[in-house]
């Protein structure tokens, strides 16, 4: 069964570019936001009607939610449901996504990497809604920067303040996952592992897909087979693309977890007695190669719905 709808396309595209942009090991993530006071009634130059949580996505098993704190962080609090109850997952660019006012604009940036701006919205404010305005121009990447051309189109999109604790509890079974556990992680043998919003291993030595979702429960982490029983087809500016709207769960699987850290070095270890798994993964850590570049340039790549929950969910078999 589908159904065809017109939906306008999200502004939050800054939050489909890799992790990678956000992370870099010479920062600790403690800066403050910067930017110049253009705009902003707050002493930070932060225009205070834009402070607080804004939903941007309210479909019957999918919500998102950004938030701008006053203190110039970013965050996108995300929920999807599966089966009767939802699971939260909030992206922050591991602690780095920072949001500040130039010339009347909403930047989107890295607190490590401020010169690089990864989104850039206008916007207007009327009581508790939001427009926001992206110009989104085609462009190629020329020696690793990417080079826009004066071919641009404008997307807006308003959106509506609420507030994240009464919403959250509106929603009945809310499970969370652990900060924590968020990362990209390796084995001594290249084996690779990322949690975000969903749980990828390509060797499938958990669950049988390579993506999944997962939650955990104090430190029992629970990995979730998830099926996408019902699509529908929905058309963006640049065509059509089938979205999920009805999951299912074919496989869960139980692991217990435990994070160290020794010398600086940051280790998770996977459990299942029963399984024989006892497995031990290393924090993978990025060289300033792939966030410190000095480009001034704005990149504002095509707009695309996004997600936490990365390629969830698969077709149901």
């Amino acid at each position: 069964m589908s159904a065809s709808v017109r939906r306008i396309a999200g502004l939050v595209a800054a939050l489909a570019l890799s992790a990678v942009v956000w992370v870099g090991c010479g920062d600790d993530g403690n800066g403050n936001p910067g930017g110049s006071n253009n705009g902003g009634s707050g002493g930070n130059g932060l225009d205070a009607s834009l402070v607080g949580d804004w939903l941007v996505n309210d479909r019957d098993n999918y919500k998102s939610v950004f938030s701008l704190k006053s203190t110039g962080h970013f965050e996108e609090v995300s929920f999807m449901k599966v089966t009767n109850f939802w699971i939260n997952a909030t992206w922050d660019g591991n602690g780095r996504a920072r949001w500040r006012m130039e010339n009347g604009k909403i930047l989107l940036y890295a607190v490590n990497n401020p010169d690089v701006v990864q989104q850039m919205w206008s916007y207007s404010v009327t009581g508790n809604r939001l427009t926001l305005t992206v110009a989104n121009c085609d462009g190629e990447y020329i020696d690793g920067e990417w080079i826009e051309t004066d071919v641009c189109e404008e997307y807006s999109e308003t959106v509506s303040k609420i507030n994240l604790a009464s919403f959250r509890n509106s929603l009945g079974t809310v499970r969370t996952q652990d900060p924590a556990l968020r990362g990209d992680w390796r084995m001594a043998g290249g084996e690779e592992l990322e949690l975000y919003g969903s749980f990828y291993e390509s060797t499938r030595r958990y669950i049988s897909y390579d993506y999944s979702a997962y939650y955990t429960n104090g430190n029992h982490l629970f990995l979730l087979d998830v099926n996408c029983d019902e699509y529908v087809t929905v058309e963006y500016e640049w065509g059509e693309e089938k979205e999920c709207v009805s999951y299912s769960i074919a496989e869960t699987v139980e692991l217990t977890y435990a994070i160290t850290t020794v010398d600086g070095i940051k280790t998770l270890t996977l459990t299942n007695p029963s399984r024989g798994i006892n497995d031990v993964w290393i924090e993978r850590r990025y060289d300033d190669y792939y966030s410190q570049s000095k480009s001034k340039s704005i990149h504002s790549p095509k707009p695309r719905p996004t997600s936490p929950f990365g390629a969830l969910p698969r077709a149901a078999r």
